[in-house]
């Protein structure tokens, strides 16, 4: 039991750590359920590549091959697998395309809003 509790430590640890659980940047509660949902899955796809990785490199010494250092070699290199599964599938994306994507999401929904402190600072 003790084994399996230590198991979900880890996996919890990983969660918080290397996901951003720790600090959600929001208290909209479908989008905290969306960044769940993301790092799970993201979670899921780093540890079916680390058994792969495992099966492949079996004379890795499982102790030099923790799941805890995986996961931090994962979140670093995940932009450029990323690019290597779209290339392998077939689609790349261009630095144009990348750049659209960025200014279209960096421009503020809530522009026209009224402010709470515009009042003290007009």
């Amino acid at each position: 039991l003790y084994g399996a509790r230590w198991e979900i430590e880890i996996l919890f640890k990983e969660l918080k750590s290397r996901y951003a659980l720790d600090m959600v940047p929001t208290s909209n509660p479908q989008v905290i359920e969306a960044m769940i949902w993301i790092a799970i899955l993201t979670l899921i796809i780093s540890r079916k590549i680390y058994k792969v990785l495992r099966a492949i490199n079996p004379e890795v010494k499982m102790a030099r091959f923790t799941t805890l250092r995986w996961s931090n070699i994962f979140t670093e290199n995940a932009s450029s697998l990323l690019a290597i599964v779209l290339s392998h599938m077939g689609l790349e994306t261009s630095l144009k395309a990348s750049l659209e994507f960025s200014m279209s999401e960096a421009v503020d929904p809530h522009v026209t809003r009224k402010r709470f402190t515009e009042e003290w600072w007009a």
